[in-house]
């Protein structure tokens, strides 16, 4: 017998819900597919800056910033610092943005990071994107692999 309730052994009420899939029979051989389900993101100017060091990226971000307060994409009055560090499980890149109120007051039932105004979360996201411009990562949650050019975080003073 080579239908699922026999082969599975299911109790009588749940095995006409599987009775229709086609199992093969016990010991008879399964060809397996690999399906990746690796995350892979790559930013537009990764290419671009491939091999350079992470203070000189540092230094393109806040050149970036700054054309960006200039235009009137970032609320008048910010201010921005870029700093990096390197450990031993690799190198990160932090954006600390200050000079605006940031904090709306209001909760939605959220965690207080979240609590922030237009102004505040619009200059976030962009400086997020101009970060992100320089990064490439690699996820997989299944397996906890994790490999990324340098780890980021946009965090208010």
């Amino acid at each position: 017998m080579t239908n699922a309730a026999a082969v599975l052994a299911f109790p009588v009420p749940f095995a006409h819900l599987i009775a229709d899939l086609d199992v093969p029979a016990v010991g008879a051989p399964v060809a397996v597919k690999y399906v990746s389900t690796i995350d892979r993101f790559q930013g537009s100017k990764f290419q671009a800056t491939k091999g350079m060091d992470l203070r000189d990226i540092a230094k393109m971000v806040r050149s970036e910033i700054k054309t960006a307060i200039k235009s009137g994409a970032l609320p008048a009055g910010i201010k921005a610092s870029v700093t990096i560090d390197r450990y031993s499980g690799g190198q990160s890149l932090r954006v600390k943005l200050s000079g605006i109120d940031h904090r709306s007051g209001a909760s939605f039932g959220v965690e207080p990071k979240y609590w922030l105004t237009r102004d505040a979360y619009a200059a976030e996201s962009l400086c997020d994107e101009i970060v992100s411009a320089y990064n490439r990562t690699e996820r997989d949650a299944h397996t906890d692999y994790s490999n990324a050019r340098f780890y980021s975080s946009i965090v208010w003073a």
